[in-house]
């Protein structure tokens, strides 16, 4: 599969180093490695999100008072980047926890970059889009134009089709959806296009199709587009898409902590799966999303089965071509059950 090279690669490794070589001074003097509770005090935790859809869970529980009751005062920092933004910002104490997709920490580790993966019972804390197989309406989707001759996986082959990132889970999702329909993903072109520029890159025919997640799969299929599927479905059924990471120095200085926000982000995925009426409401509180469309919105599930599936997301990112070997994913893990 070629794809177009987000051209940020060479520059963003060398934006790590610097950034874990700016964060490893000394152990206990360090101000941005979280506040540390006495007596009635809550320790901060900065998580840093990028305040979709996904991230209801979280904030429910935030609203709900679950991290209060673990002695933690969760402060949400809004970012506009994946891991080009959020790694440095781990590695620099700038932020304590970062929530995105589980590949973000793998490729990081991948290169010798001190990231760890939060997690409960053994496997990473879910941040939602876990969709296991025979999932009819998942929170990814391949759109088309409604007159589009593209029906299937298996006619993507020679076309390009957009996606939000050409180095990570979007990638590997196209590719094993193409793969696993019979056609070869290496004829299939993808280019990196911003989410909210995704729709219109389509009907003006820029590309034939694009990978996109909610709140825009929602808006496709209001403006009449066609979805072909759900291609993390088809390519990685069951499999963690998201999760929370941190620095290995920041977990190694405060276990304790990184104990107690492993139970209240599990507790809160818990709550939010029983109780999908409030994590409608939450939505609009926190997003530009309307409450009407809210209420339309394919709900991500968030993953408590205690499942481990970082060897899997690894291990294609080794077969496509992002990573050349795949590196020991069970010891990127911190948290509870570990």
């Amino acid at each position: 599969m070629t794809r177009k090279r987000n051209t940020i690669g060479a520059a963003l490794l060398v934006a790590l180093l610097v950034a874990l070589t700016a964060g490893c001074g000394g152990g206990g003097d360090d101000k941005n490695a979280g506040a540390t509770a006495r007596g009635d005090e809550l320790t901060r935790v900065k998580l840093a999100y990028l305040g979709v859809a996904s991230d209801a869970a979280m904030v429910l529980g935030r609203d709900k008072g679950f991290f209060k009751q673990e002695g933690i005062d969760l402060q949400l920092s809004r970012v506009g980047a994946g891991g080009a933004a959020v790694v440095p910002a781990l590695l620099k104490g700038d932020v304590d926890v970062a929530s995105g997709g589980i590949d973000g920490p793998i490729l990081a580790a991948a290169k010798g970059l001190d990231v760890k993966i939060l997690a409960a019972n053994g496997a990473p804390i879910s941040k939602g889009h876990t969709h296991p197989a025979g999932t009819k309406r998942g929170t990814t989707g391949i759109v088309v134009p409604a007159d589009s001759p593209v029906r299937s996986y298996k006619d993507l082959a020679g076309k390009t089709v957009g996606a939000i990132t050409v180095s990570g889970l979007q990638y590997l999702c196209v590719a094993g959806a193409v793969e696993k329909a019979g056609a070869d993903p290496k004829s299939v072109r993808v280019v990196e296009i911003e989410a909210p520029d995704m729709l219109a890159e389509v009907k003006q025919h820029h590309v034939a199709a694009a990978a996109v997640v909610e709140p825009f799969l929602t808006q496709a299929r209001r403006q009449g587009f066609r979805v072909i599927g759900d291609p993390c479905v088809a390519a990685m059924p069951g499999v963690q898409q998201a999760g929370f990471f941190t620095s290995g120095r920041w977990a190694k200085q405060n276990p304790e902590v990184v104990t107690r926000l492993a139970r209240a982000l599990t507790r809160s995925n818990e709550y939010a799966n029983a109780h999908s009426d409030e994590v409608r409401a939450v939505i609009p509180s926190y997003t530009k999303i309307p409450p009407p469309a809210a209420q339309k919105l394919t709900l991500t599930p968030w993953d408590t089965s205690g499942r481990n599936t970082l060897g899997e997301v690894a291990a294609d990112l080794v077969k496509y071509g992002l990573l050349k070997k795949q590196p020991d994913v069970d010891n990127l893990l911190v948290g509870t059950g570990t």
